[in-house]
């Protein structure tokens, strides 16, 4: 079986820690194996965190815009529909 850097990073801590070389909390010392499942654990929630933000800020814009008047630009459109609607008309059809 292979112990990997942080695996290896607390053994060595503990055995520092019971032999009274480092004086620091438990919590430090076993913190190899806990800090990489943190990072695991907070990447996620970092990026749900992100885009809700993000969307936030898109609908803000869009309540402004609607507030102050102005409007988006219009679609390009083919014969009353848009392009992208003709596109995958055209693609249906194949």
């Amino acid at each position: 079986m292979k112990i990997g850097f942080c695996g290896a990073l607390a053994i060595l801590f503990i055995a520092l820690k019971l032999c009274g070389v480092i004086a620091w909390s438990w919590l430090w010392v076993l913190s190899p194996l806990w800090i990489p499942v943190a990072i695991v654990m907070a990447i996620p929630v970092l990026t749900l965190l992100f885009c809700g933000v993000m969307v936030m800020g898109a609908l803000t814009v869009g309540y402004i815009m609607a507030l102050c008047g102005w409007k988006s630009k219009p679609r390009p459109t083919v014969g009353g529909k848009t392009i992208y609607a003709q596109l995958l008309k055209n693609r249906a059809r194949k």
